[in-house]
């Protein structure tokens, strides 16, 4: 963390996976100054991801892709000015099943069906 912490100033989006994350770990423990944090936990032993965005942009998260089956993946719509963009960050294992796969690929089929509107 304090590597991610002296480098996070660079950047406006970070993306991270295999955060390992759990309920034994706290959001305080993974945030970071400055960003809106956005993460995803997979439970069990690997996997899971971290979404960081710039305090500085509107990001809200898209729940709708949360009824989804895919595990390991967070998105958001992201507003800076006129301009919105979907970003996400997704994990998928090297072994993943079929169905894993299928789940993630309905996950960019329904963000390549959402319409944008500006705000």
């Amino acid at each position: 963390m304090d590597e991610l912490c002296a480098r996070c100033s660079e950047y406006d989006i970070i993306g991270i996976t295999e955060s390992w994350g759990s309920n034994e770990i706290t959001d305080a423990e993974l945030s970071l100054p400055g960003f809106q944090m956005f993460r995803e936990d997979r439970g069990t032993r690997g996997g899971g991801v971290l979404l960081y965005v710039a305090d500085k942009i509107d990001a809200v998260r898209l729940s709708t892709l949360d009824m989804l089956q895919f595990r390991d993946g967070v998105c958001c719509l992201l507003r800076a000015g006129h301009l919105n963009l979907f970003t996400g960050v997704f994990y998928r294992s090297p072994v993943s099943s079929h169905a894993n796969d299928e789940a993630l690929l309905s996950v960019f089929k329904a963000i390549g069906n959402m319409q944008m509107t500006s705000a």
